[in-house]
């Protein structure tokens, strides 16, 4: 039997030799990756709800009907029985070949009545009502007849605390044109309680006799002003939807649009999408407010939060440039008024604060170069390594070793500059002679750069950077926790290469294997006392990804 088939060595060891890494461009990974991804029958999902929206109305121009009853009958019973079939396109063709006389309008395009069978399909498709009532000349009636039924099908739906006027109301026209609140909701009638304004009393009415009550320009400004020192969005506000994980929701994320509400009970935005004018009830984490022109939006594979950058400036925020939209921050102010109030202060530059506000790599440490000198080399004594750690084990790292005594407040190692400068640094003191082709860790490129080949570089380029910080490790004595940060690099980089190989079950089982391999020499990296344990588990590894990547 063969390697692949069963039997023998399993595993990775029978897999390797038979399998072509040049075919991958060969096989079509649509169905897999999606499974895989968590997106299974999107495509039917999206056209599912396109025919949805769809149904009831029609967008091909109507047909007369033939004035022979017995084939108007006939086309009416075979376009059902088509509509109905499970292969309708199978069901046309094997009656096209039939050559059966009586479906000459199906198998002919030129006979009179072969575009009344479309439009028959059509409608039956679409589930219109009375379409066969329909004609060419009547169509212009139909049509507003069809849209008056459809704005009395559509249900109200008024949230709680929404403004609300009363109108229609013949057993007491007076309460007609007075304004009310919504305060809750009958599920057994379908009738809101309105609280009333003119006479504060709590009335239940009919949808029908209820509109959104008209607001004035003060008392929007008044409710704005409001939304905005509680740190709600304000209504208006064009946003985009992110991190929904659902499979039903997946397909919103990324869709733009604006909010029209907010839902105090449930603590949910009210956004109406762009793409259909839907309204979606969302969570204020799944809400992020458009940036505006001239700042971009990056991810943090350490920090796990989004950071943002003025293209202009250079200048790095944890801070959303115009609000705040986490759970935490609703009842709070918000986290910035204007766009032009982003400036740092002077005294603060350089220093950090509790907020852990990415500093500026732009500034003058020329002037400064003592000062800034003492001040690294109090940084060395103290902070360490602690913004590298691993999350799996809270421990504090040093320069010198593992100290538990050591806490994690210092803000300077919890920027992404300061985090970049102080490895480079240490890979510098480690490899001295290599100092200059140290290459920058940033934890968004490996996200920006999802291509195979680049992958492949960025591994092949840690994988060495590990290989040469392992001899000077045992030469000089360095202590063995300071290529922690450059293995959790590593660890990071790897995902991402286990996330784009997940079209093939065998392949990420393969990779999962060497990922275990990883975890091991991450572990050595933590607990062991002599740095030789550390070269065995390099050297599986490196040969490992050779052996899966180059």
């Amino acid at each position: 039997m063969d390697g692949a088939g069963g039997g023998g060595e399993s595993g990775l060891a029978g897999y390797i030799p038979t399998y072509d890494f040049n075919k991958r461009e060969d096989y079509d990974y649509h169905v897999s990756y999606d499974y895989l991804g968590g997106q299974l029958g999107r495509d039917l999902l999206s056209e599912k709800r396109k025919k949805e929206r769809k149904k009831g109305r029609y967008d091909m121009r109507p047909v007369r009907a033939p004035d022979d009853e017995v084939l108007r009958n006939r086309i009416v019973k075979t376009a059902e029985f088509v509509c109905k079939s499970k292969n309708p396109e199978g069901l046309e063709n094997k009656i096209k070949s039939s050559k059966d006389p009586k479906m000459l309008f199906i198998r002919d395009e030129e006979h009179e009545a072969h575009q009344y069978y479309l439009w028959a399909k059509h409608c039956i498709n679409r589930e219109v009502k009375d379409w066969e009532l329909i004609t060419p000349e009547n169509e212009s009636a139909k049509r507003k007849q069809q849209q008056t039924e459809e704005l009395k099908d559509t249900e109200a739906n008024f949230s709680i605390g929404t403004r609300v006027e009363v109108l229609g109301l013949k057993s007491k026209p007076e309460l007609n044109g007075t304004s009310g609140t919504v305060v809750g909701k009958n599920s057994r009638s379908g009738r809101f309680e309105i609280k009333l304004d003119k006479t504060a009393s709590i009335m239940a009415i009919k949808p029908d006799n209820l509109m959104y009550a008209p607001e004035t320009a003060e008392e929007a400004a008044e409710r704005k002003k409001k939304q905005k020192e509680s740190g709600i969005l304000p209504d208006g506000c064009a946003v985009h939807v992110a991190g929904l994980k659902s499979a039903s929701a997946t397909w919103i994320n990324g869709q733009y649009g604006i909010v029209v509400g907010w839902n105090s009970d449930n603590k949910r935005y009210d956004v109406k999408l762009n793409c259909d004018g839907s309204i979606k009830q969302l969570k204020p984490e799944n809400v992020r407010v458009k940036l505006p022109e001239g700042w971009t939006e990056y991810w943090d594979e350490d920090q796990q939060r989004h950071y943002y950058v003025e293209n202009a400036t250079k200048k790095v925020t944890w801070k959303h440039p115009v609000f705040s939209t986490g759970e935490a921050d609703i009842g709070s102010k918000p986290v910035m008024e204007e766009h032009a109030a982003f400036e740092e202060e002077d005294g603060d530059a350089g220093q950090g604060d509790d907020t852990g506000e990415p500093l500026s790599e732009s500034e003058d440490s020329e002037s400064s170069a003592d000062g800034l000198e003492d001040e690294e080399a109090a940084r060395d004594q103290t902070s360490g390594l602690g913004a590298f750690e691993p999350k799996y084990k809270k421990v504090r790292y040093t320069a010198e070793g593992y100290d538990p005594t050591k806490t994690r407040n210092d803000p300077t190692l919890k920027t992404l500059p300061a985090l970049r400068e102080r490895l480079n640094k240490i890979r510098a003191h480690l490899l001295p002679d290599h100092a200059d082709a140290v290459r920058p860790i940033t934890p968004t490129v490996v996200k920006r750069n999802m291509k195979g080949p680049v992958l492949c570089t960025k591994l092949e380029g840690l994988m060495k950077d590990i290989n040469e910080l392992s001899t000077p490790l045992q030469s000089t004595g360095t202590h063995w926790s300071q290529l922690t940060p450059l293995g959790c690099e590593f660890a990071d980089t790897f995902l991402v290469a286990v996330e784009l190989q997940m079209n093939e079950l065998a392949l990420q089982t393969a990779i999962k294997t060497r990922l275990q391999l990883l975890n091991r020499m991450l572990l050595a990296l933590q607990n062991s006392k002599a740095p030789t344990e550390l070269q065995p588990y390099v050297d599986q590894s490196c040969g490992a990804l050779k052996m899966m990547f180059f």
